[in-house]
């Protein structure tokens, strides 16, 4: 027999995985050739049985010494392909054919059992992964749990859920109320559009922008908590506070955006502004629009149908900016996290994995503001319109275009809007919140580079003085034009990568 020439081990028939069983193997020298003295001094290294496998006649085509290197890594969990079972078990059964065959049948029933093995470690850790991803949710509690777990992976319909429900229903009252559709005089011979369907911060930005940016929130609170957070875990130093103690942290800044949401946008406006207005019977000087139609259309809506429509509205728009403002606060709160962690870390590079997880939460952020500046837009395009001498906004649209061909534009009414000042305060914060992200990822030693900083800054610029410019000057509707066809292709394509490939 031909391995009496070699170190002879029979297979051992018991339950080791292949790891467990090569590597016993290779210590103990199985298949080296034998010395007069029927010893062998050597142990297999992968060079050496790289080279056996080599020698086998009936291997054509060799072996990557990798894989033979991969099969000595103790850590490493690759298996053995079919293939190179054959020219193990031929090295292991010293050239004997029943040897041979024998080894064959252990080593395919121990990779049976590695991949078995494995895929139990998979499961586990998935399942030890899912309890303690509940355990910190569910940790979360008052005011930070709710504004939290409404970005949940799985509430990830109910912020979108709740704004088509609250549009369906102001749309459906406004109809029942007559004002989806209602004009006023300003003065004699201009009848002016003012109705529900006809007002974008109404209509567009709840049904469209706003569900849009709480849907990538929560792709970036997903991506974070479930893959981005454990993969800075393994690598960390020290021991850093759990997710539900971060975000704990941040209750008063939770606190604040409620009150400010449903405290000064919804009760001090409504009560202020509106209700101010019908205690008084005139519109104060102020903006009208379908609110306060009643002021100024009383054979159209009766006043106390209109402050009812008025308080369902207000209440509902109150929460469009909770959702806004806990928006940029989970923003930040991500990244301030990412930050802490990678602090830890000391002098250690980011791996691949860390820095891809890093790069799509930043492209997401960029995407989220991006969107926030356009809910912005839709704000002050709304109230500058309520305050110029248009019939409806597509007509001042289209006369502020032809205003440069034909020098006339159009002229202000003796009103003012709150909201445009509300829209430079929302604007400016969502930079300020970009601005502080983008520190705060650059902290951790990851940098986007300067084109791709310098793309978004300058997108971000141009729709932001845009919305400077609406009303302020005459031809602005030409750059808003503009700086809409930027804003969708930057939403596809964060880093412009499609149009320097085409270069």
């Amino acid at each position: 027999m031909k391995k009496v020439r070699f170190h002879y081990i029979p297979p051992p028939c018991d339950e080791s995985d292949f790891k467990e069983l090569f590597l016993r193997m290779a210590r103990l020298g199985a298949g080296l050739p034998l010395d007069k003295d029927g010893a062998t001094l050597k142990v297999w290294t992968p060079e050496l049985l790289a080279s056996a496998i080599e020698s086998i006649p009936e291997n054509k085509k060799g072996i990557d010494i990798r894989t033979v290197q991969m099969w000595f890594q103790d850590t490493n969990d690759a298996g053995i392909s079919p293939k190179n079972i054959r020219w193990l078990a031929v090295i292991f059964g010293c050239g004997d054919p029943e040897a041979t065959r024998l080894w064959q049948k252990e080593l395919f029933e121990s990779r049976s059992r590695l991949f078995d093995r494995r895929k139990n470690a998979r499961s586990n850790d998935t399942k030890i992964a899912n309890k303690e991803k509940q355990q910190e949710q569910g940790s979360l509690k008052g005011i930070v749990g709710i504004s939290i777990g409404m970005f949940a992976t799985q509430n990830a319909l109910i912020i979108p859920a709740i704004l088509w429900t609250g549009f369906g229903v102001l749309a459906f009252l406004s109809f029942i109320a007559g004002v989806e559709s209602v004009t006023y005089s300003p003065y004699a011979g201009m009848d002016k559009q003012i109705g529900f369907l006809w007002a974008p911060s109404w209509t567009v930005l709840p049904v469209f922008i706003l569900p849009a940016i709480a849907l990538l929130v929560s792709k970036i609170l997903s991506l974070w908590s479930g893959i981005g957070r454990p993969l800075f875990n393994s690598t960390v130093t020290g021991k850093l506070s759990p997710w539900e103690e971060k975000a704990s942290g941040f209750r008063l800044a939770f606190t604040v955006t409620f009150f400010a949401s449903f405290g000064i946008i919804f009760a001090l406006q409504w009560a202020g502004v509106y209700l101010q207005s019908y205690h008084a019977g005139n519109n104060m000087n102020l903006m009208v629009d379908w609110n306060i139609a009643a002021l100024v259309r009383p054979e159209a809506i009766n006043a106390m149908s209109n402050i009812i429509l008025s308080f369902v509205a207000y209440a509902y728009f109150g929460f469009v900016m909770w959702v806004y403002f806990n928006s940029l606060l989970i923003l930040y709160l991500v990244c301030d996290d990412l930050a802490d962690m990678t602090t830890e870390r000391w002098n250690i590079e980011l791996t691949d994995k860390q820095r891809a997880a890093i790069n799509d939460i930043f492209q997401d952020i960029f995407r989220v503001i991006l969107l926030a500046v356009v809910l912005c837009t839709f704000i002050r395009l709304q109230s500058t319109y309520l305050i110029v001498d248009a019939p409806n906004i597509l007509s001042w649209l289209y006369r502020d275009a032809s205003s440069i061909f034909v020098g006339e534009g159009v002229a202000m009414l003796e009103t003012k809007a709150i909201a445009r000042f509300t829209s430079l305060i929302l604007v400016f914060l969502s930079l300020f919140v970009f601005t502080a992200c983008v520190q705060r990822i650059r902290n951790t030693g990851f940098f986007a580079g300067s084109f791709s900083l310098f793309w978004k800054g300058s997108v971000l610029t141009i729709m932001t003085v845009n919305l400077l410019l609406v009303g302020n000057v005459n031809g602005f509707t030409w750059l808003l034009l503009f700086s809409s066809l930027l804003g969708i292709y930057a939403i596809f394509d964060t880093d412009l990568k499609g149009f320097r490939s085409t270069l």
